[in-house]
């Protein structure tokens, strides 16, 4: 299971030769991908007009999901408070699912960098 940064995501989906998503499920390497809610919600809000949010929310829809529990919340701002030192400067939002799934934020960057 990997987690696929939006940008990936925005790219296979304008990607009309399939070369970009040929490169993620190689890229994948049989990996299952999954979204968060987050990507739900970046992509749904890029549609540009109601026609691409129909077309867009069936595909999300079908789509695995890492559901983040109450738990997850409060632990990944721990992580993120525990970074916050100056020489450990990190990103909000690469820690969001990493108490309960530490392994994710690597893959979430190899993805990308491969992807890239």
């Amino acid at each position: 299971m990997i987690l696929v940064d939006t940008s990936v995501w925005v790219e296979v989906l304008r990607d009309r030769s399939g070369r970009v998503r040929t490169a993620l499920d190689k890229a994948l390497d049989g990996d299952d991908a999954v979204l968060t809610r987050f990507h739900q919600l970046d992509l749904l809000q890029g549609a540009r007009d109601e026609r691409e949010w129909s077309l867009l929310q069936e595909y999300l829809d079908a789509q695995d999901y890492l559901e983040s529990s109450p738990e997850s919340w409060s632990g990944a701002a721990r992580i993120y408070f525990d970074l916050r030192r100056p020489e450990r400067r990190c990103a909000a939002p690469s820690t969001v699912v990493s108490p309960k799934w530490p392994w994710i934020t690597m893959s979430f960057f190899s993805i990308a960098i491969a992807i890239s």
